[in-house]
């Protein structure tokens, strides 16, 4: 572990930086990608599917979906293209990749 810096009293830095280096760090990323697909999951999917078909992982690019049945799941098949787009849409940038269901 390397040894720990110690903060200068002479020149404070301001919390925005820090933060901003916080939610930069390239381990913090897909936490916050993950973050931001579960709160708007209802948007990506619409209010009344997301209330059959629920996001449960986002891990390496994969969202993992369960289904109320599998009338659902072949339904969340057809729209895969649009669903992956959006959320990407909303992430800016390429990150979902596919769907699985468990």
């Amino acid at each position: 572990m390397p040894p720990r810096r110690r903060a200068s009293v002479d020149s404070p830095t301001d919390i925005s930086v820090i933060l901003g280096r916080i939610l930069h760090a390239p381990e913090v990323q897909p936490h916050l990608n993950g973050a931001v697909l579960f709160k708007c999951w209802p948007q990506i999917i619409g209010e009344a599917i997301a209330q059959k078909v629920k996001l449960v992982d986002f891990r390496e690019g994969v969202l993992l979906l369960h289904t109320e049945s599998s009338v659902w799941r072949t339904e969340v098949n057809f729209a895969k293209k649009a669903i992956l787009e959006r959320s990407n849409s909303l992430l800016g940038k390429v990150i979902a990749k596919d769907i699985r269901f468990i």
